[in-house]
């Protein structure tokens, strides 16, 4: 059996010789797989995946700002045949 800390000095030896990069002892802790995966907003466990919370405030936050430009009264849009080209006149 092969013990965390074996795995993560193997670990470090691959990463450094063959893919020429180091890890971050900031980041790289040993935990247990059932506490989750954080990985790109994600914590992704081995039966289900949730989304950050962050991730889903951020895309409320980016909706309501589209939704105020689409109706925002300052906007003007080019008339048909309005010299922008690309319309059939």
């Amino acid at each position: 059996m092969v013990y965390p800390l074996e795995m993560r000095k193997n670990l470090r030896g691959f990463v450094a010789d063959r893919l020429n990069l180091s890890l971050n002892d900031k980041y790289n802790k040993i935990v247990p797989v059932s506490n989750g995966i954080d990985f790109l907003g994600y914590i992704i466990r081995h039966d289900y995946m949730l989304v950050r919370r962050r991730v889903v405030n951020n895309l409320r936050a980016k909706l309501e700002l589209f939704k105020k430009r689409l109706v925002s009264p300052t906007l003007t849009l080019p008339r048909k045949g309005g010299g922008m080209g690309g319309g059939m006149q």
